[in-house]
C-alpha cells in the first residue's frame, strides 16, 4: 500500500487540497471551493428526526451482500456501516457473537438478519 499525504495544490487559480501518492499520481481534490449557495444542503428537521435502521456487514460477504439487495430492491433508507474483519468487539457487544449481517433497530440487535 503507498502511503499518502495531503499537499496544496492550485487549481485554476483556486487554492485546494489534494491527496498525492508516494508514486506522485495526483487524486481526486478533498476540498472543493464553495459555492454561492454555501457547501451544501442542510439536513430538515424531519430528516434529523427520523432514525434509520442500521446495517453492519463485510464488504466480502456474500450473506451481507444479499440483505443490502433487500433494502435496495424494497427501497428502505438504511445506514450502512462496513465492519473490518477483524473487529470482532462490535458485533460482540451488539450480538454476543462475531457474526454478520447485524440489523440494527433502535436498541435492539439482530444477528444474521436475513
Amino acid at each position: 500500500m503507498a502511503s499518502c499525504f495531503v499537499g496544496s495544490v492550485s487549481l485554476k487559480g483556486r487554492v485546494g487540497v489534494s491527496r498525492v501518492c508516494a508514486r506522485g499520481a495526483r487524486r481526486t481534490p478533498a476540498v472543493r471551493m464553495a459555492t454561492s449557495t454555501g457547501w451544501g444542503r442542510t439536513a430538515t428537521e424531519e430528516e434529523l428526526k427520523t432514525d434509520l435502521p442500521k446495517l453492519f456487514v463485510y464488504d466480502h460477504c456474500p450473506y451481507c451482500v444479499k440483505c443490502r439487495m433487500a433494502f435496495g430492491l424494497r427501497g428502505e433508507k438504511y445506514d450502512l456501516c462496513f465492519l473490518s474483519n477483524d473487529d470482532a468487539v462490535t458485533p460482540t457487544k451488539m450480538i454476543g457473537k462475531k457474526v454478520l449481517p447485524i440489523l440494527s433497530v433502535g436498541a435492539e440487535a439482530m444477528g444474521e438478519s436475513m
